[in-house]
């Protein structure tokens, strides 16, 4: 009963939202949430069914983040041996963030990655930012718009000598520089459970 007692006393529940592989991938309201973690599984219902997966079972970690207009989403993907995954965010049910809900959202994180650091986590991969070819991609976008907002109105500033045109370019700047920072932080690489990617939770 005394251990029963220290396992129950281990238990954290998180009130985070997530969606999981298999489902809706767009909704007007996410009804999932409720994460628990201990020191060997995570536990989540889904559709009034209970899931508890074990840490062994845990094949890779990936945290990422984006926006959506003013709004950063955090994301925490899980994805396990099955080939399942459940991604929890700092969203709240309308799929948009609050202050409240990204506290939460951070503690989830932390938590889970401090139970995983504590234990052996080997044979799990941790990765942050995009994934390479998405990347690759988003960089692409950059530099095309960067040409285009900001490099040409430049040379048109120089060409013409007509000062509007630098109006322009401020404005690109300042309309890029949001996704040039989301870019930035999402650079694909590895990290370990006791060293995450700040930047990358709110």
């Amino acid at each position: 009963m005394p251990e029963l007692n220290l396992q129950a006393q281990r238990l954290q529940a998180y009130d985070v939202y997530f969606t999981v592989s298999g489902g809706p991938r767009f909704v007007m309201w996410n009804n999932n949430h409720g994460v628990t973690v201990s020191d060997r599984d995570i536990s989540y219902s889904v559709d009034g069914k209970l899931l508890t997966i074990a840490f062994t079972e845990i094949a890779a970690i990936h945290l990422n983040n984006g926006t959506v207009g003013e709004n950063t989403i955090d994301q925490c993907k899980i994805e396990f041996n099955s080939g399942a995954t459940i991604t929890v965010s700092n969203a709240t049910s309308s799929g948009l963030p609050n202050e409240e809900q990204t506290r939460i959202y951070r503690d989830f994180v932390y938590g889970l990655h401090g139970r995983l650091a504590a234990v052996r986590h080997d044979t799990i991969r941790f990765v942050a930012g995009m994934s390479g070819t998405r990347y690759k991609g988003a960089f692409a976008v950059a530099i095309i718009a960067g040409l285009f907002f900001i490099a040409l109105p430049l040379v048109l500033a120089i060409v013409t000598g007509d000062a509007h045109a630098l109006i322009l370019t401020g404005s690109g700047a300042f309309l890029i520089w949001p996704f040039m920072r989301i870019l930035r932080n999402n650079t694909p690489r590895n990290y370990t459970p006791d060293a995450l990617p700040d930047e990358l939770i709110s």
